[in-house]
């Protein structure tokens, strides 16, 4: 009987969550029970009558040279039509600043050193120019999307519907473009893809995955990705050590050495090559700035003193023109003094004073702001900009070596038809939506829950995209899709993890034949 009641709190708490996600925007109490109700009776046939584990097909035979051939031509070809379509690469102000630190030798920490020697200054050692960097960066992707085929033929799907779950990802128009997007969050976000492809290894061969050498390297490579590429990936990769330290005592060592390591050649290393410029407070208060935002133009009353700093931050005559709810990019950027003034210690605990007081006495406005600001994380509607990203000619303001193109041919005309195409289908849901892909994540998750109940480790191959999105919930600096790109990617294999899994039973003393299920 408690067994009925939690799938049905289950499936009842799931559904409350995705009918708030699509009457959101236009909310009203009818269309949310009206969506509560249909979305109760469909996730209740689909997770109630799905069987505990599916049948695993034919992964144990070898997988032959033409079968890895075509996977290949299947990766390469839409990579092809990427880099042609969006040649030399989608350029972003970040783009550039890694740009110009890699190639003037003059490196800070505001957008992760890593990446730029990586990304930037490596493939243009060879090469100098930007389609270096598209190339070597695809490079990578390309070999992760193999390696993914070789994890489906090898723990779950048959040929064919390894093919298939292939297709669906890479003709996905957000990763279409993403194959020529050169910004830290793409790497990022593969590797965490790849670190999760490891830990369900590891968790199904009870921590034996790591005994060799060579998946050893190759899982410090893919945790070194999450944690240099991205500043905040310093949470997912310490609890991803962390869990596995916890839960597989046989690696301690291994792990806890590695980890050590790790720290102390980072902290060590990186203030000697370079500047330590960062965001810093002003980055971390991207939540809280949003929200004293949308409280100033929705009729909050400020005092005197509290517009005092914010006028100190910004104009506020920017902080009316350049108002975008659950985005303060806009008037972060359109203010000379912001980052120097938010930095200031007085000014900081100023801010933190302001929001929190604001916050209290305004509680309806604090959940509605908070929702508007995190919504490109958990919203269920389209990714308008999956195709249409702005490329700038920056190539004034670097080496002539490096020209930034717009694109002018008939490869990206095509593009742009074919994301219209996949816009009017059904697909759209599955492929231009982050917030599906959560709640895809989120039923993973319930199904590991519901078949292993309390088995922790189980829930391993989890921690590091969930741990991304709640800190990006927490510092997310701007409404954008790309920080939590890890999400249309990661469900994937967490899907296929949380169907195939096979339930745990509890055995008893005297079941001999529960003993012999397990076995």
């Amino acid at each position: 009987m408690k067994k009925c009641y939690w799938r049905i709190i289950g499936i009842t708490l799931l559904a409350f969550i995705l009918s708030g996600t699509i009457s959101f925007r236009n909310f009203s109490i009818l269309s949310f029970i009206m969506t509560f109700a249909i979305l109760e009776f469909i996730l209740f046939l689909v997770i109630n009558k799905l069987p505990d584990t599916l049948k695993i097909k034919n992964n144990s035979k070898k997988i032959s040279k033409k079968e890895m051939i075509i996977y290949c031509l299947l990766i390469i070809i839409p990579i092809i039509i990427s880099v042609i379509a969006y040649y030399p690469g989608i350029i972003v102000p970040d783009s550039i600043s890694s740009w110009n630190q890699a190639h003037l030798n003059n490196y800070n920490n505001w957008h992760p050193i890593f990446y730029s020697i990586i990304f930037f200054r490596i493939p243009t050692l060879i090469f100098d120019n930007v389609i270096s960097c598209t190339i070597f960066q695809d490079l990578i992707i390309f070999s992760i999307l193999l390696y993914f085929c070789i994890f489906l033929r090898k723990n779950y799907l048959g040929f064919k519907e390894t093919i298939l779950v292939l297709l669906l990802l890479i003709f996905n128009p957000i990763v279409l473009k993403d194959f020529a997007f050169l910004i830290k969050d793409i790497p990022y976000s593969w590797m965490m893809f790849l670190i999760t492809l490891y830990l369900i290894n590891i968790v199904k061969s009870d921590g034996k995955w790591l005994n060799s050498i060579k998946n050893k390297v190759m899982f410090i490579i893919a945790s070194l990705g999450i944690f240099l590429f991205r500043h905040n990936g310093i949470v997912p990769f310490f609890f991803t050590f962390l869990g596995l330290i916890i839960f597989y005592p046989k690696l301690r060592k291994f792990l806890s050495i590695t980890l050590v390591t790790i720290f102390i050649i980072y902290f060590g290393v990186i203030g000697n090559i370079c500047n330590l410029k960062t965001g810093g407070k002003a980055e971390m208060i991207g939540v809280v700035m949003g929200q004293i935002s949308y409280y100033y133009n929705n009729d909050v009353l400020f005092t005197d003193k509290e517009l005092e700093v914010m006028d100190k931050l910004a104009p506020l005559e920017i902080w009316k023109s350049k108002y975008i709810p659950g985005n303060f990019n806009e008037i972060k950027w359109a203010s000379d003094s912001f980052y120097e003034e938010a930095s200031k210690n007085e000014n900081f605990k100023k801010i933190m004073s302001m929001w929190f007081t604001k916050s209290i006495q305004n509680p309806d406005q604090f959940i509605a702001s908070y929702m508007y600001i995190t919504s490109p994380i958990w919203e269920v509607k389209l990714d308008y900009g999956a195709i249409d990203y702005e490329i700038l000619d920056y190539k004034n303001n670097i080496s002539s070596k490096g020209n930034f193109l717009n694109p002018s041919n008939y490869v990206y005309e095509g593009l742009v038809k074919y994301n219209q195409v996949i816009t009017r289908s059904p697909l759209r849901w599955f492929m231009l939506n982050y917030g599906d892909s959560l709640i895809l994540i989120l039923i993973s998750l319930y199904l590991i829950i519901k078949k292993t109940k309390m088995n922790l480790r189980k829930w391993l191959p989890f921690v590091p995209v969930i741990l991304n999105t709640m800190v990006i919930m927490v510092l997310i600096t701007g409404g954008e899709y790309r920080f939590v790109y890890s999400q249309v990617l990661c469900y994937f294999p967490l899907l296929l993890y949380g169907v195939y899994e096979k339930k745990d039973y509890i055995i008893s003393k005297h079941s001999k034949k529960l003993k012999e299920i397990r076995k």
